[in-house]
């Protein structure tokens, strides 16, 4: 029997000597193919010293199972054990032996009987081999030369690379090639999601907890247009985002057969990058740009279109070396010293924080330099992240989000530093005023151009790395404040730690007065503090509170990184499919998901994704019966109908929704709260649980 044979093996021992390697001559590869799993031989007597002549290994599960040659040479992938750390590979035998006779690693091998492969657990992948990693076509030390494979397998090679472990969509016929090959990928995990927003919702948690980017895939033009909802609010919450989306193939689109459209134009206006791959060799350049663009400040969403026949071709070109991305350029140091002068001579300045703070690692730097200055601060408006730690003594609260709130907050401040800030209109009514002061005097730091002085104009912007630029502010302060410049801005801090601590005790006394009447349902602010004690200091919340999104942000701690997600879009839906990603993210951190009824039916299919893959998620439903949000909307903006008590269309009643059927639709427990003191110990238990859990809050409903 010859290596290019292309038939099934006929006999016992002719199977028997292929699997023992007897059929590759020296300096071969050969290839064989169970089930649409491919197996790797290599025989190649120039291979260094320091490597086995033979490297070769057959999964455990393939024990007695007929196969077939492959037509072919060459090697689709190179497959290595996944075997105790440090386990060395077994000298293969020199000349045939029985399969049960080979060496094998890592365990005891299991008789196999069966008479055809048996598939691994749907989402795991092969847990016995996974592909090696580091090859390459030149030959060098460590590499082998990489074969033919196809477009599919670049695109996971691309998420490796990346070191994504987690692939979120809603499949179709388009993504059946991705579908064919991910139980045989054991280091991603596909997340199953029922509505494609839900998918793209739960890659946006999923890059705000990692630092990763998020990848996604959706199902053609229809599944976009669904997930173009989220896709907005990444775009508005500079989330790093690969959105890919099957396409048909394309020869066959000139007939613009059912589902197709111009993807490309849709996903544009949401995305920094919007493209539809023209060939397999194509494939991995454009994942590796889609991954560079999608990173690159200020961050945000890519897209890209992968039509079915370039993820089925194959290709010989290697997906290039990744290339080091170091993007933290430190502001010019005559900026600096011009910003550090400003503070100096300010009464009281005050330092809001923005999302750009959190995304350049720059917590510490922000908590030393508002130290250093003596300056409060505040986080910036309806925010993606929390940014600075909010039981330091120096913070103020988070900054609201309209003309009004923002007077208040800022009264009396004769300088504002605003680093990483780009929500600058996050308000959704116009009263016909600017949203920010006129003639308040703020400086712009950040690495986003565009936000730079945008909607009002400044002393200075600054265009610079948030984290390395406030480092390097503080030592400027450090460097050029003189003695009694330092005392000042000490004596100021400690101004404001007082401020800080009596609006503290003034919280712990709404806590401690939290048994009263509740009247129309319980009082969202009370509940807050109810629930704080329950929190895990790690704790993440993820904020669609909607009317009491604002609540959430004041009355609840986020004292650590990672410790506050939400959304700067204002699209919604997003809330509990973040989480899920959150979750998936950081597994070691207790995840509540904060939501109004009305933002949670936007999808409440998010529940069932929950359950089916085990993620421990605690989704607190502050149940209000209504679009309150509208109401205040209304109220606002005045009219005929809200002076005479009416709000049309706003109120989620006749029938009203039963959450406690809808948790067991989808087979979660169900927790409720109907009065304060149920609060903590509610709370508590669920997050204590191993699985995800709905709690229902019945929540005042005035307005």
């Amino acid at each position: 029997m010859s290596i290019d044979g292309n038939g099934p093996i006929g006999s016992e021992r002719d199977r028997k000597e292929v699997l023992a390697g007897r059929v590759a001559s020296p300096g071969t590869f050969f290839l064989l193919r169970l089930r649409g799993l491919d197996i790797v031989g290599l025989h190649n007597a120039s291979m260094p010293a320091s490597m086995p002549p033979w490297w070769h290994y057959v999964p455990r599960s393939m024990a007695d199972q007929p196969v077939r040659m492959l037509p072919s040479l060459s090697v689709s992938g190179l497959w290595r054990n996944r075997g105790p750390a440090g386990e060395a590979w077994p000298a293969f035998p020199r000349k045939p032996v029985p399969y049960k006779e080979l060496p094998l690693l890592g365990g005891r091998r299991k008789k196999n009987t069966a008479t055809s492969f048996p598939s691994p657990p749907a989402g795991e992948g092969n847990k016995e081999c996974v592909p090696a990693r580091g090859a390459s076509r030149d030959g060098g030390k460590g590499t082998i030369a990489l074969a033919r494979r196809r477009g599919r397998d670049v695109f996971f090679e691309a998420l490796r690379q990346e070191g994504v472990d987690h692939l979120f969509g809603n499949p179709g016929t388009t993504e059946l090639p991705l579908m064919d090959g991910l139980p045989f990928q054991t280091d991603v995990r596909y997340i199953l999601c029922l509505h494609e927003d839900v998918a793209v919702g739960a890659a946006m948690g999923y890059a705000a907890s990692t630092g990763k980017v998020g990848v996604v895939n959706l199902h053609v033009a229809p599944g976009l247009a669904h997930g173009l909802g989220n896709v907005y609010n990444a775009w508005r919450s500079h989330i790093p985002l690969v959105v890919t989306a099957g396409q048909h193939d394309t020869p066959f689109q000139f007939e613009e057969p059912i589902l197709w459209g111009d993807m490309v134009a849709m996903a544009r206006p949401l995305t920094k990058w919007s493209y539809e791959v023209r060939t397999t060799d194509e494939l991995g350049p454009a994942m590796q740009r889609a991954f560079k663009v999608a990173v690159t400040p200020p961050q945000g969403p890519v897209f890209l279109s992968l039509p079915r026949d370039v993820l089925l071709e194959e290709t010989e070109r290697p997906l290039p070396p990744p290339t080091p991305r170091y993007f933290a350029p430190v502001a010019q140091d005559d900026a600096l010293r011009q910003i550090a002068r400003l503070i100096a001579e300010a009464d009281r300045p005050v330092l809001v924080v923005g999302d750009g703070v959190s995304r350049s690692g720059g917590w510490d730097e922000a908590v030393a330099l508002a130290e250093a200055a003596g300056m409060p601060v505040r986080n910036e408006p309806l925010p993606h992240l929390f940014n600075f730690p909010t039981d330091h003594p120096l913070f103020l609260g988070p900054t609201p989000v309209n003309r009004r709130g923002i007077e208040g907050a800022f009264a009396g401040s004769d300088l504002v530093l605003m680093v990483g800030v780009s929500n600058q209109a996050p308000g959704a009514m116009y009263d016909g005023r600017p949203t920010w002061l006129e003639g308040l005097r703020v400086v712009y730091l950040g690495d986003a151009p565009w936000e730079l002085a945008k909607n009002a104009p400044g002393l200075m912007a600054v265009l610079g790395d948030p984290k390395g630029s406030m480092a390097a502010l503080r030592g400027v302060i450090a460097a050029t404040w003189s003695a009694e410049e330092k005392e000042r801005a000490a004596r100021r801090a400690e101004a404001v730690a007082r401020e800080t601590e009596a609006r503290r005790r003034e919280d712990r006394q709404l806590a401690a007065a939290a048994g009263r009447a509740e009247g129309d349902g319980v009082p969202v602010r009370e509940l807050l503090l109810a629930i704080q004690p329950a929190l895990p200091r790690e704790t993440v919340v993820v904020n669609e509170g909607v009317s009491n999104g604002f609540l959430v942000q004041r009355y609840l701690e986020h004292p650590v990184p990672g410790s506050y997600v939400g959304s700067r879009g204002g699209s919604l839906g997003y809330g509990a499919s973040m989480s899920l990603g959150a979750k998936l993210g950081r597994p070691d951190r207790p995840t509540l998901c904060i939501s109004g009824d009305g933002a949670l039916l936007y999808y409440p299919q998010v529940i069932w994704t929950a359950a089916h893959h085990r993620i421990p998620v605690t989704f607190l439903v502050l149940n209000n019966s209504s679009y309150r949000i509208l109401k205040l909307n209304f109220q606002a903006m005045g009219g005929d109908a809200p002076a005479r008590g009416l709000y049309p269309h706003t109120d989620i009643t006749d029938p009203a929704v039963d959450f406690a059927a809808l948790a067991r639709a989808f087979g979660v427990p169900y927790r409720r709260i109907e009065r304060l003191e149920e609060a903590q110990e509610t709370i508590a238990a669920a997050l204590a649980e191993e699985g995800p859990v709905l709690v229902e809050a019945l929540v005042e409903r005035s307005v």
